[in-house]
Order: C-alpha cells, then sequence, then structure tokens
C-alpha cells in the first residue's frame, strides 16, 4: 500500500503541474499546498495511516528531484485532513481547505461515498484532486458524464478488483457453491454485482447461494455467516 500511494501520491503532483495549478502566483511563490485527505480516525484509520505514510514518501521523493513552475522552485506543503470515512465530515474538511486554507491541489480519499459527495466541489473551484482508492463505478461515470476536468479518478475500480478476484477464486479455488458479503456501499453494490456477472459468463458451475450486505463499520459478521451457511442452497 506504501508504495503504491507513493506512485500515486507522485502522479497527482505531477497532473496538479500539468493542469497549471490554479491560484499559485507570485505571492505564493515557493510553496505549494497540497491537500491530503483520508480517514485518520475512526473504522478506517489503519488504512488511512498507510495512505498517509505514502503520500509522505511521494513527497519526499518529489523534494529531492525537486520541483519547478513557471521556471521558479517550489517546495511541497503538505495540509492534512481528517475526513473520517463519513460524507459529512469530508465536506466540511474539503470546503476548509478550498475556502480557507486554498490548497492548490487534493489527494487522497479512500471511501467512494466522501469522494462522490465532495468532487463537484473541487471541480467548482478549479482545483485539480486525485483520488487514491475510491472504487466505485459511479467516479468514473460522473467525471465523464460532467467533463469534470479537475477531478481524476487513478484508484483501481471495483470493476479492475472484482474481476481479478473472482478469477483467481475461480481459479485457485474452484467453489461450486459461493456467498458474497460486501459493504452497504456504492463500491460494495458494484462488487457483487459485478462478481456475480463474472461468475455468471465465466464459470458457471459456480453458483452464488448468498449475497448479503453490511453497513460501513460493522464487524461482527456472524448473522452474515450464520445465514449464508443455513441457505436452502448452501
Amino acid at each position: 500500500m506504501e508504495r503504491v500511494a507513493g506512485r500515486i501520491g507522485m502522479g497527482v503532483m505531477a497532473m496538479a503541474l500539468a493542469c497549471g495549478m490554479p491560484g499559485v502566483e507570485a505571492q505564493d511563490a515557493g510553496e505549494i499546498k497540497l491537500g491530503a485527505f483520508m480517514p485518520l480516525s475512526g473504522i478506517s484509520a489503519d488504512v488511512g495511516a498507510q495512505i498517509k505514510a505514502g503520500t509522505e514518501v511521494a513527497v519526499e521523493r518529489a523534494q529531492e528531484q525537486g520541483i519547478r513552475l513557471g521556471g521558479k522552485p517550489y517546495r511541497v506543503r503538505v495540509i492534512w485532513y481528517d475526513d473520517e470515512g463519513k460524507g459529512d465530515v469530508g465536506l466540511n474538511v474539503v470546503t476548509r481547505a478550498l475556502t480557507v486554507d486554498r490548497i492548490h491541489a487534493g489527494v487522497g480519499f479512500l471511501s467512494s461515498d466522501v469522494f462522490i459527495r465532495v468532487m463537484d466541489e473541487f471541480q467548482k473551484a478549479s482545483v485539480p484532486v486525485v483520488t487514491c482508492c475510491s472504487a466505485s463505478l459511479k467516479i468514473g461515470d460522473k467525471i465523464a458524464a460532467n467533463k469534470m476536468g479537475y477531478v481524476f479518478q487513478l484508484s483501481p475500480t471495483a470493476n479492475d478488483i472484482a474481476r481479478s478476484l473472482a478469477a483467481a477464486v475461480a481459479e485457485h479455488v474452484k467453489p461450486r457453491k459461493i456467498a458474497l458479503l460486501n459493504e452497504n456501499t456504492d463500491a460494495g453494490r458494484d462488487f457483487s454485482r459485478i462478481t456475480r456477472e463474472w461468475f455468471q459468463q465465466n464459470a458457471k458451475d459456480a453458483e452464488v447461494v448468498a449475497d448479503e450486505f453490511v453497513d460501513r463499520g460493522v464487524i461482527d459478521l456472524t448473522p452474515q455467516f450464520a445465514k449464508a451457511g443455513s441457505s436452502p442452497r448452501g
């Protein structure tokens, strides 16, 4: 994760520079303010910590290589924002980042639900943002439909992840019966649908006997496992 996040951090800075970094003018010379958004607290804080570590590595490497904009040297200052993996909190911190801190670019975001909630704010402010981990297919669809030139989805999508996982399970496990368990989120519903479709098309001997969803943050999955085990088709 740290290596991946590091590459993503380098990518967002390159994209931000390519977009012209709106707002970087003479009075801001010498500093690029990069807003980094992730769940630093809450149920996904462990993943947020990995995204943070990867971002730190990327920024350090970029500083070592040197960043020039319009012939002038710049250094990146990262401003950290904890979205807690919640839509309302994410919207609040993004609003502060864009209107108070006046960041020049954004990176991060683990939850698709959070990113979908805030991506319009970056577009309206003409501030480039790249999500490193939001997998929902709705993100790419929304970017294309609304011609959002400042919003980028660099993360693997639910389509990439679900198809790769299904193919690996089919090849190495060769299951006859499958129980699906996903978060009750946009990305989770995408994972369920794509996995079902993949097995229907590529491993017709495998039967999906359960397809369950849980709210984000639920850690006791006993009812779902019990239901899958007692399925009439199980």
